[in-house]
């Protein structure tokens, strides 16, 4: 199999500023709706402007064992889950040795990290959750997805800062074309809009205080923002078995 064939992308999810799902970021991005807003939590830093997830008590996932998860996770579990439904595809009929997860997620969960760092200082180590680490690791979005899905091939996450995602991407087509799996969920997310990260991100002179242009001459930085996205590829003879 040559690497331009070695795999077909069947299902997307999405979870972003702009809305919970595909069909309403992609309404916003042909409305040309701007997402970008000044940041309450942000506004004693130099730059104040980021893209959030609203709702997000809405995608709080209700399996058991999730409760813990930091918003990045519950980001991509839900992105996952889209995908999944977009490719009509059945977790309790597949084989799962030939379903690999393969997330980009670069800072892991700095919420569930924030937190635990503050229970530290104000009441010791005994106050601090046994489940910050499950928390907080990058891999954490991988594992939660893995879990839910009962996908037990190739499970792994990548953190290569701005490009995990696309680094995910490539990771699990490589895979495909090995003949390692049949199907692979491929999530970028990261959900990393805190005082401190944007204030690491500031100090680097890599955001802007207006807008995010990236091919404009008189660009100046990007907009931090959070969110994931979801792709399941599959090996274009196994889509073409069950007429995807």
């Amino acid at each position: 199999m040559t690497r331009d064939a070695a795999a077909t992308v069947t299902g997307i999810g999405l979870v972003t500023a702009a809305g919970h799902d595909t069909d309403s970021t992609w309404a916003a991005v042909r409305a040309g709706r701007a997402t970008a807003r000044p940041d309450p939590e942000l506004l004693e830093l130099p730059v104040s402007l980021s893209c959030r997830v609203d709702g997000m008590d809405a995608l709080r996932p209700r399996q058991p064992g999730t409760a813990h998860l930091d918003p990045g996770a519950r980001m991509g579990l839900a992105a996952a889950a889209q995908a999944l439904d977009a490719a009509k595809l059945d977790p309790t009929a597949w084989d799962a040795t030939r379903v690999a997860v393969v997330t980009g997620c670069s800072v892991g969960g700095v919420h569930t990290q924030r937190t635990a760092a503050a229970r530290f200082a104000s009441d010791g180590p005994e106050r601090v959750s046994p489940y910050f680490l499950t928390g907080y690791l990058p891999n954490m979005v991988c594992a939660a997805i893995a879990l839910h899905l009962g996908a037990t091939g190739p499970t792994l996450n990548v953190a290569t800062a701005c490009a995990s995602g696309a680094t995910a991407l490539g990771t699990a087509r490589d895979l495909l074309a090995s003949g390692q799996c049949d199907i692979a969920v491929v999530v970028g997310a990261d959900a990393a809009v805190t005082p401190l990260m944007v204030t690491g991100f500031s100090q680097l002179r890599a955001l802007s205080d207006h807008c995010s242009r990236p091919f404009d001459r008189a660009r100046d930085g990007f907009v931090i923002a959070e969110g994931a996205g979801a792709l399941i590829l599959e090996r274009p003879e196994h889509a073409a078995a069950r007429s995807a």
